[in-house]
């Protein structure tokens, strides 16, 4: 199919765009960008600056009231010796919401239930429809949009989020920032995950597959494992500040203001 003339003209600006000039600088969120970008652009690792972007710190301390954690848990029906299981996510597809609700289903324990935060992209109804057909009904709970998402994960015992393709992920490290247990794609699928040992989070190899997310799920079951990967979590949230990620992104500018006043002189 033969391209139209806009179309070739915004390749055409875009190769320009991306051409290695010693004089500019990309900013990436991950070296999962990074190395996008380089599969599709010639550039050397010299026009690249990683800036990672930081965690809310107070968000942990707006959702810390026990109170709130059990009246919400209470809203949604879930008992207090239940184990309450987190995703949040916009787009539900390339979030892997299909491979968690296959996953999920592998589970035989009412006493866990999987809550869904999120809208996916106006596909809700066809995942309802989904967590039915595997017989979830009574243990899933699609809550749409959520303004205060504090409270979501001061209520949860383990969160997920088996994502196909992120830039970076801020959803585990806002879990991580909780000290909840945290179920994450590896760094092939996540940038996010570069930031995270095993042990730290649970990194699920494969995304994709349901077996393997059921089998992290039933790990996280154990009280003692879920307490000592949640800990570790917090600690890996609690270095990820916004005042690290502006330090390095004005860093950048000098260079960037240096390395134009050099061509200058």
């Amino acid at each position: 199919m033969a391209l139209s003339p806009l179309r070739i003209a915004y390749l055409w600006l875009e190769k320009k765009q991306f051409a290695y000039d010693p004089k500019r600088l990309l900013i990436a969120v991950s070296e999962n960008v990074k190395k996008n970008v380089q599969m599709n652009y010639s550039l050397p690792p010299q026009a690249f600056r990683i800036a990672y972007p930081g965690v809310d710190r107070d968000l942990a301390i707006k959702g810390s009231n026990p109170i709130d954690r059990e009246l919400q848990r209470d809203k949604l029906g879930i008992a207090r010796e239940d184990l309450m299981i987190l995703f949040v996510g916009t787009e539900f597809k390339r979030k892997g919401l299909d491979a968690l609700l296959e996953g999920f289903a592998r589970i035989a324990d009412p006493n866990l239930k999987l809550v869904i935060a999120g809208e996916g992209g106006g596909t809700k109804k066809e995942y309802i429809r989904l967590a039915k057909n595997l017989g979830l009904e009574n243990e899933t709970r699609f809550l749409g949009l959520v303004e205060d998402v504090e409270k979501i994960y001061a209520a949860a015992d383990i969160y997920i989020l088996p994502t196909l393709s992120d830039p970076f992920g801020m959803a585990p490290f806002e879990a991580m920032a909780f000290g909840i247990a945290t179920i994450m794609s590896s760094s092939e699928f996540a940038g996010g995950a570069e930031l995270i040992k095993q042990g730290e989070a649970l990194i699920l190899q494969d995304p994709r597959d349901p077996a393997e997310i059921a089998e992290a799920l039933r790990k996280l079951t154990n009280k003692d494992l879920r307490s000592e990967v949640g800990e570790m979590g917090r600690r890996v949230a609690e270095n990820l500040t916004w005042e690290r990620t502006t330090e390095v992104t004005l860093n950048a500018y000098y260079d960037i203001l240096n390395k134009k006043r050099e061509y200058i002189i």
